[in-house]
């Protein structure tokens, strides 16, 4: 029930009025909606001793550690980083699709689409290349949910969190 209310508390700051909404970095913003994903989320049990959140460009660019500094996911501390190609991908439990290259986020999501990894896109048509998927609408910030591409990957999103989406593709 905690989390519950934190995820309604995230989603209605930005839901209220663009005064509040300006108020709130976005950067911040952003971050509570990662982690309040992540909450909502179960993955296959792994061996790693934190919750890794990786992004495709710097991470103080994409996230603020902030607001995620010291919190937790299923019991282990978030830890951030900066995902390369090269790394093992099992390092991530969460990949935020942060660039502004469309192609090459999608070749991301691809090669990540059969791996215990949570893909949290940005894209305004709801056909983004995440599991999930941000985009700003009327100042607000929401998002697209995907089931498919979350089974692909055997990952379970809660039925708490899907109402919440604004669209949900099968």
């Amino acid at each position: 029930m905690k989390k519950l209310c934190a995820l309604f508390t995230a989603v209605a700051c930005c839901c209220y009025c663009n005064q509040l909404a300006a108020a709130i970095p976005e950067l911040d913003m952003r971050s509570a909606y990662l982690y309040n994903f992540a909450q909502f989320a179960d993955w296959p049990a792994n061996d790693q001793p934190s919750f890794n959140i990786c992004t495709l460009e710097k991470v103080a660019e994409s996230l603020s550690p902030d607001v995620l500094a010291n919190k937790t996911v299923h019991g282990k501390k978030i830890k951030l980083s900066q995902f390369s190609e090269s790394a093992d991908i099992t390092e991530c439990q969460m990949v935020y699709l942060n660039t502004p290259d469309s192609s090459y986020s999608a070749k991301i999501a691809k090669k990540l689409s059969t791996e215990h990894v949570l893909t949290v896109g940005e894209d305004g048509s709801g056909n983004g290349p995440g599991i999930i998927n941000l985009s700003v609408k009327n100042n607000r910030l929401v998002f697209d949910i995907d089931l498919a591409k979350a089974r692909k990957a055997n990952i379970s999103l809660s039925s708490k969190l899907i109402p919440l989406a604004q669209k949900v593709r099968e």
